[in-house]
């Protein structure tokens, strides 16, 4: 078990390994950093490369500064961050990168519980889909703004804009993946707004979501297995796009507030 704690000014990336402590940098300028709470780890995934790459690329397009919680392996690992009380607070949006399938209601529930109450925004990446997938209820669920709990084989996948002028997607392109694996969606719920389709043969699933959740905006996009899909300018470019938006820092144009674009 490792903890990553990381900062970005938009400039420049500074990824720092450190033993049990935390340790970030404000931007400089009049307007403050995007500070945002990048939860990863657990099953499947190449985390390390994952988790610098969404560093650099987020702050390609917007002003941000992580923290980085980056622990466990295996499907059962609870994030310790999950186990404080108020742990969003303090945070303009939390980036959920995490996989731990095998952990049920008392944790999952509590987790949506914090987003609904807090109101702090959330991006959900791929196996956030498919943790607490052991959960009876639908608390997580909801906040992911759709239910999935399979996916296809990995092959190729064409990602078409339902909402082409929603400021999450306006200003960037349609686009093809690597091999990925597409998640198939059982269930969208109706504070969710369906923004983009996958399609992978005779496969079509909806693969982004815009989520009013309570309190909170929640962007969530299934796609993201691999790490070449994190090298996709376009996908990286709609994440970033995505975080602004559930902090309201972006404008119907799909650019930043000033002050919250890269420096």
């Amino acid at each position: 078990m490792k903890n990553l704690i990381a900062h970005v000014s938009t400039a420049a990336l500074v990824l720092m390994v450190l033993a049990g402590c935390q340790h970030t940098v404000a931007a400089t300028g009049d307007v403050k950093p995007i500070k945002a709470l990048l939860i990863t780890g657990g099953c499947c995934h190449d985390y390390d490369t994952q988790t610098k790459l969404l560093i650099a690329g987020i702050g390609k397009y917007a002003n941000v500064e992580f923290d980085v919680v980056q622990e466990g392996e295996g499907t059962e690992h609870v994030h310790s961050v999950f186990k404080k009380e108020n742990w969003t607070r303090g945070y303009d949006v939390v980036i959920h990168n995490e996989c731990s399938a095998d952990v049920g209601d008392d944790v999952g529930n509590a987790v949506a519980k914090e987003h609904f109450e807090s109101g702090t925004g959330a991006v959900m990446i791929h196996c956030a889909f498919h943790t607490f997938r052991k959960m009876e209820g639908d608390a997580w669920r909801a906040t992911l703004g759709a239910t999935s709990k399979r996916h296809t084989h990995q092959k190729p996948i064409t990602v078409t804009f339902d909402e082409p002028t929603h400021p999450i997607l306006v200003g960037t392109e349609e686009f093809v993946t690597g091999d990925e694996e597409l998640y198939i969606i059982d269930k969208i719920f109706d504070h969710a707004v369906p923004i983009a389709t996958g399609h992978q043969g005779e496969h079509t699933y909806p693969l982004m979501f815009a989520n009013e959740y309570g309190k909170a905006k929640i962007f969530s996009v299934t796609v993201g297995h691999n790490t070449s899909t994190f090298e996709i300018d376009e996908w990286m470019h709609i994440v970033a796009k995505g975080l602004l938006w559930s902090c309201d820092k972006i404008k119907d144009d799909g650019t930043a507030k000033a002050g919250y674009g890269p420096r």
